[in-house]
């Protein structure tokens, strides 16, 4: 009777030891890899759609960004984070608007925009082929993004309509927006953790809370959903008092982790929103899809 007690508590520790193994080996500890000298090719492109009533008349304005952007690791640290540098190798720009001729760019085109948009152009053109610097942790943590000296001065001369498209801070954050920060400890798929962004723009301050999902693996890709709510902080003294009114999102990312790279993402985000100004109440409706994917 009592041998049999024994094998019996035997069976119960070892199936308990098992268990806690495979339970430990199913979380996932998710973690960039860098190697000096390595290169990686992405294509970014956002696709904005506003829809407002303005004195009656429903407006619709749509615009399409692409940039082709160079991964570039200068330096690996012993602990494996990486010295960087990104650079812009093209830019394509596509916007219709009512009163405006449709309009198509291209850096690797000789045309020019014209009009109020004229300064845009030359400020795309000063993007491309200057690398910007930073560092970037294996969690994903971006930080000391040095924009080059040339751009900022491009920025400068290019006026309020250019610089609502491209800024300084908009260029910093451009990095920080593709990729997404890991946790420090390993995770179970269906387990989640969250990540907290700020963008400066020229109505005031977005926050960007993010929750990201862990989904089940494709082979060494790891699907992670994400939901991103955004706040809107007014700027003191805003000619246009914005307030946020709905908003819903999702999105994917899509990580080899193996491999220690993103192999792409994508976001779609729906807002509407009350602008006023003036005493004049304007609702708005923003449709916006932003994606990055790797070049093969």
């Amino acid at each position: 009777m009592t041998s049999t007690r024994i094998r019996g508590s035997a069976f119960a520790l070892i199936a308990f030891l098992i268990c806690g193994s495979l339970a430990q080996a199913a979380d996932t500890t998710l973690r960039w890899k860098f190697e000096k000298g390595q290169k990686r090719n992405y294509v970014l492109s956002q696709a904005v759609t506003t829809r407002m009533e303005l004195q009656g008349r429903q407006i619709e304005t749509s615009f399409t960004q692409t940039s082709d952007v160079v991964w570039t690791v200068k330096d690996v640290t012993k602990e494996g984070d990486a010295a960087m540098e990104q650079t812009i190798t093209r830019v394509q720009f596509e916007m219709t608007a009512p009163g405006i001729q449709a309009t198509k760019f291209d850096t690797n085109g000789k045309e020019e925009l014209a009009g109020p948009l004229a300064s845009a152009g030359k400020l795309f053109r000063a993007m491309t082929g200057k690398p910007f610097k930073l560092k970037m942790t294996t969690r994903g943590d971006v930080t000391d993004v040095q924009v080059p000296p040339e751009i900022t001065e491009a920025i400068k001369e290019a006026g309020p309509a250019a610089a609502m498209l491209s800024n300084e801070e908009s260029l910093k954050n451009m990095t920080s927006q593709a990729t997404v920060v890991f946790p420090k400890e390993s995770i179970a798929s269906g387990k989640s953790w969250t990540g907290k962004k700020s963008l400066s723009l020229p109505f005031g301050i977005m926050e960007l809370n993010t929750t990201y999902t862990l989904g089940s693996p494709t082979g060494t890709v790891e699907n992670i959903d994400l939901k991103v709510q955004t706040e809107l902080q007014p700027a003191a003294g805003a000619p246009v008092d914005i307030k946020l009114k709905s908003q819903e999102s999702k999105g994917k990312y899509l990580f080899d982790n193996k491999g220690g790279f993103l192999k792409s993402t994508e976001l779609v985000q729906k807002m509407t929103m009350t602008l006023t100004t003036n005493g004049q109440e304007i609702n708005q409706d923003t449709n916006t899809t932003t994606k990055m994917d790797l070049k093969p």
